[in-house]
């Protein structure tokens, strides 16, 4: 039998009963994968940034991203560096 939206909503919501988080971390059918984030940017710089990445043709969202992903690995080599620094490694 085809189960409805809201049939699919209230099995979750019916285990979550005492749940007092606000991640909203459970499977809805049309969320992506990957949760959203939110950020305040002023709009001008949203705006030409938008542009910046459609002249690149990259979204927003890929290049903040990739950008988020160099600074994440420039930060692990940093640490791993450090703690073979003051093992004697």
């Amino acid at each position: 039998m085809h189960q409805t939206h809201a049939g699919a909503y209230a099995a979750q919501f019916r285990n979550s009963g005492n749940c007092k988080c606000t991640c909203y971390d459970f499977r809805v059918p049309n969320k992506p994968k990957t949760p959203n984030r939110v950020i305040r940017v002023d709009n001008d710089l949203w705006r030409d940034y938008g542009a910046a990445c459609e002249t690149d043709g990259v979204t927003r969202s890929d290049d903040l991203r990739a950008y988020m992903l160099r600074r994440v690995r420039a930060w692990k080599r940093r640490q791993t560096a450090e703690i073979e620094e003051y093992s004697g490694a």
